[in-house]
C-alpha cells in the first residue's frame, strides 16, 4: 500500500487514539434518502426479437366475435354458448342444408320449394273463392228410391225429389258429402213443426257451372207432432185434396254437409226456406185414418 501524500496527512493527522469521525462534506449533508428504492428496468438485450415474440403470441390467441363461441356466466358455472342460438329455426335449417351432400341437399330444397308453391296456390285459391249459391229449382214427383207413399205407424211418408240448382263460379270443383236436410212446416203462430228430412251421400259440383241435381226428400206427417191438425189441414188445402185449386207449399229447412275443395274441408250449415209445388196429386190419397180423412 502506498504511503499517504501530504494533503491526506494534513486532513487526517496521525493520532495514537481514535477520535470522532470526520464530518461529511457540505453537499452530502442536505440530501435525504429515498423512501422507496427505484429500480430501473434493464432493457432487453435484443428488442427486435422480443417484439417479434410478443406479436407471435398475440396472433395465436383467437379473437371471439358475437357469432363465435363465448364463455358466459350462468349460475356461477361457465357454459358454452352455441354458435347459432340467436338465429331462428329457418336459418339453422338452411345452414344445415348447405352442409348436406349434393343429393340430399337437392331433395331437401325440392321439398321446401314444393311446400312454398302449394302454400301460394292454396292462398291464391282461398283469396279468390266465391261462395256458391244454392236454390230450389223444382220438385220431381218420381222418387229416387222406393215408392212415393209409405206408411209408418200412425203417420205417412211422401217420397219425392227436390231439384237443387247450384251456381259454382270458382276455378275448382266442389265435392259435397254427408248432406243431411231437416224440414219444418211454419204455422200462423210463428212456430214450426217437423215435417220431413232428406239425405244424400255425395255429389260433385263442377267448376264454372250452373249445376242441377236431385236431392231425395221425404215429407213425413205424424199426428203426434200436429196436435191441432193445422199442418194437415193446410197441406190438404194447398195440395188440392179438398177439391180446391192446387197451390205451392213453403217449408223451412236446415242442411248440414261437408264441402271439400282440394285438401280443404269445411262443414257449413245452411238454414233457409223453399217454396215448391205440392208433390201430392189430387186423388193420390184416399183419406187419413184419424177421422178427418183416414189413412
Amino acid at each position: 500500500m502506498a504511503p499517504p501524500n501530504i494533503e491526506e496527512r494534513e486532513m487526517y493527522p496521525a493520532s495514537n487514539t481514535l477520535g470522532p469521525p470526520p464530518n461529511l462534506p457540505t453537499h452530502y449533508q442536505h440530501m435525504t434518502p429515498s423512501p422507496t428504492p427505484t429500480v430501473k428496468p434493464i432493457p432487453s438485450e435484443d428488442s427486435y426479437y422480443s417484439d417479434k415474440l410478443q406479436n407471435k403470441e398475440r396472433n395465436q390467441i383467437p379473437e371471439l366475435g358475437s357469432e363465435h363461441d363465448a364463455d358466459i356466466e350462468d349460475g356461477g358455472e361457465k357454459k358454452k354458448k352455441r354458435r347459432m342460438d340467436d338465429r331462428n329455426c329457418c336459418v339453422r335449417c338452411l345452414c344445415c342444408a348447405c352442409c348436406l351432400p349434393i343429393w340430399a341437399a337437392g331433395i331437401l330444397w325440392f321439398i321446401i320449394i314444393s311446400i312454398i308453391i302449394v302454400v301460394i296456390v292454396i292462398g291464391a285459391i282461398a283469396g279468390t273463392f266465391i261462395m256458391p249459391t244454392v236454390d230450389m229449382a223444382g220438385v220431381s214427383t218420381t222418387p229416387t228410391t222406393g215408392s212415393q207413399f209409405s206408411f209408418t205407424g200412425d203417420g205417412i211418408s211422401i217420397n219425392f225429389g227436390l231439384i237443387v240448382a247450384v251456381n259454382n263460379p270458382n276455378l275448382l270443383s266442389i265435392d259435397l258429402t254427408d248432406i243431411n236436410a231437416t224440414a219444418y212446416y211454419p204455422n200462423d203462430n210463428g212456430g214450426h213443426t217437423y215435417i220431413g228430412k232428406g239425405y244424400l251421400a255425395e255429389q260433385n259440383v263442377p267448376k264454372y257451372s250452373n249445376f242441377n241435381f236431385t236431392f231425395p226428400f221425404a215429407l213425413e206427417y205424424n199426428p203426434s207432432f200436429d196436435v191441432d191438425q193445422s199442418v194437415l189441414n193446410d197441406l190438404v188445402e194447398k195440395c188440392g185434396l179438398s177439391g180446391g185449386e192446387k197451390k205451392d207449399i213453403t217449408i223451412e229447412y236446415t242442411i248440414k254437409l261437408t264441402a271439400k275443395v282440394l285438401v280443404i274441408k269445411v262443414h257449413p250449415t245452411i238454414s233457409s226456406s223453399a217454396t215448391f209445388a205440392c208433390p201430392i196429386d189430387n186423388g193420390g190419397l184416399t183419406g187419413l185414418g184419424d177421422g178427418t180423412l183416414g189413412l
